[in-house]
């Protein structure tokens, strides 16, 4: 999901709801900032720690097109779980900076 600056996004209890749901089904959320610059920082601010808590996977400084080339190869090579999650944050090809 694309969410602002460092990784913030509404809180409106539907959408927050709606998150968590999804992700305790067993899914992946991974959220990458809609900024041409920076970083998903899922700890900075309150909306992102909440996201973050709930099991949002933080897509760091990769791209929307990245992220989703990438949770698609990962599907594709039989990736699930925490070992998909776990995968998103480590580069592969120089899609995300690494630290």
């Amino acid at each position: 999901m694309e969410t602002f600056g460092m990784g913030n996004a509404p809180t409106h209890p539907w959408l927050l709801d709606a998150l968590r749901q999804y992700i305790n089904s067993g899914r992946t959320v991974v959220s990458v900032t809609q900024c041409r610059g920076g970083y998903v920082d899922m700890g900075r601010y309150h909306s992102a720690t909440a996201l973050r808590e709930m099991g949002v996977v933080s897509g760091r400084d990769m791209t929307f097109e990245a992220a989703i080339t990438k949770i698609m190869w990962l599907l594709g090579n039989d990736y699930t779980g925490i070992e998909l999650e776990n995968s998103i944050s480590k580069g592969l090809k120089g899609e995300l900076t690494e630290t």
